[in-house]
């Protein structure tokens, strides 16, 4: 039968991973692989590869560490050593890489040949021609024996044997982020004065932390460059950005078409994403969004309506508008709201 290898279970559930093809993907952090499998052209497993952040993660939450032991061997045979590139290798032992290595070089006469006996002892005091014989305890008088001994011929040449020995342990910090929920230190700080001083995201992860933050435009265009990300509309200058981390980032857009959003809401969110949101953060200019601040603050939806959400109902107005007068249709394909994102 196929050999196959089983990850573990547990593994795969705490770091909430989806099995693609030959890789196990995590959708919260953009999908990046954490670990891949390789097979053979028969289906056996040869390989199975994770990446050591997200192991010492797991490792941390479940208070494991990981002994890894490394052997590895190399042989050559060779005619004569005068003759090949290990012309001048004597046998030694080192320490190196962490581990052991040993060379060993031996004619092959020692490992293919060699000495042999053999000893061979039975008993004398059982009749064959019994229907039931019984054999007592052994002794000198009751058993004979014979011994033999010869030599066996090996192989001229010379054999070339590297070996390598190493014990490793996978450790962690102590601190797991992604299984147990623990704090991230690493999160980035965001600009939330015109002065340009900036409050770290710790700070800011309070949902009556009280503030906003103003982002460059081009922040919409590069989230949505990452799959599983998809931008709804819910007025004329407000609308929200689902994220694979299950978060919709509620924004606005103000008077100097920059995107507004409640700190909060960039806070909460998981670090990958908030160090892209960091990367277009600016100082504020323009005041906050009018309608995200009615939405947020008063609690009033503005009653406006967005160009980008009316352009499809529009084009489905004429399309039937169209059909009921010419009896054909006016576009070549259904209309997609999905192409809006």
């Amino acid at each position: 039968g196929l050999t196959k290898w089983i990850i573990n279970p547990d593994l795969i559930v705490a770091l909430r991973l989806v099995k693609e093809g030959d890789n196990w993907v995590r959708p919260e952090e953009d999908f990046c692989v954490v670990i891949r499998e390789f097979f053979d052209s028969k289906g056996n497993h040869r390989l199975i590869e994770i990446k050591r952040e997200f192991l010492a993660d797991y490792l941390a939450a479940r208070g494991l560490s990981l002994r890894l032991s490394y052997y590895r061997q190399r042989v050559e045979n060779v005619s004569n050593i005068e003759d090949s590139s290990y012309v001048g290798l004597e046998s030694y032992q080192e320490q190196r890489d962490q581990g052991r290595f040993e060379l060993l070089i031996r004619d092959l006469e020692k490992v293919y040949g060699g000495g042999w006996a053999s000893f061979r002892v039975w008993r004398t005091d059982i009749d064959e021609d019994e229907d039931a014989p019984v054999m007592g305890p052994e002794n000198n008088e009751n058993t004979e024996s014979e011994s033999s001994e010869g030599h066996i011929e090996g192989y001229p040449g010379v054999r070339v044997e590297g070996e390598f020995w190493r014990d490793e342990w996978i450790g962690h910090q102590g601190r797991s982020i992604r299984v147990r929920g623990d704090v991230d230190i690493n999160l980035p700080s965001f600009i939330v004065e015109t002065d340009g001083k900036r409050i770290s995201s710790l700070d800011l992860n309070n949902e009556d932390v009280g503030r906003w933050l103003w982002f460059r435009p081009s922040i919409v265009n590069e989230l949505l460059n990452h799959r599983g990300f998809s931008l709804k509309w819910y007025t004329a200058e407000t609308g929200g950005i689902q994220s694979t981390s299950g978060y919709s980032t509620h924004f606005g857009i103000n008077d100097s078409d920059l995107i507004t959003v409640y700190a909060y809401d960039i806070a909460r969110l998981e670090a990958w994403e908030q160090h892209i949101w960091a990367a277009h953060n600016v100082a504020p200019e323009g005041k906050v969004s009018a309608e995200l601040l009615s939405a947020q603050v008063k609690v009033q939806v503005a009653s406006t309506y967005a160009v980008e959400e009316l352009l499809f109902q529009s084009m489905r107005m004429l399309e039937q508008g169209f059909r009921k007068k010419f009896k054909i249709d006016l576009y070549r394909h259904d209309i997609d709201d999905s192409e809006l994102t």
